[in-house]
């Protein structure tokens, strides 16, 4: 989990309405800036330094991208993972 992570709960008007609130919040594991996702977005990036996190606010490889098991249903996270560490290595 984050580091103080916390929930903010929707404040609504009388209408029913979302005015305020309504994400969680916690500190980047980078930079130390502020994260937020807000309800109904699966993931979330620090607006400083472009950190990645999930949607339970754990933070993302900086290199995920670079695993194709991302993109390609026929390719494990292992194999993937293998793949973009050999790219990386200028062995592939």
């Amino acid at each position: 989990m984050a580091k103080n992570y916390e929930r903010i709960e929707p404040v609504v008007d009388e209408d029913g309405f979302v005015i305020d609130g309504d994400y969680s919040r916690w500190d980047c594991e980078v930079c130390n800036s502020e994260v937020r996702r807000y309800r109904g977005t699966s993931s979330a990036s620090c607006h400083e330094c472009g950190a990645q996190y999930s949607i339970s606010g754990q933070r993302y490889r900086d290199d995920w991208r670079e695993n194709p098991s991302w993109k390609y249903g026929d390719c494990d996270d292992m194999t993937g993972f293998e793949i973009s560490q050999l790219a990386k290595e200028g062995s592939l």
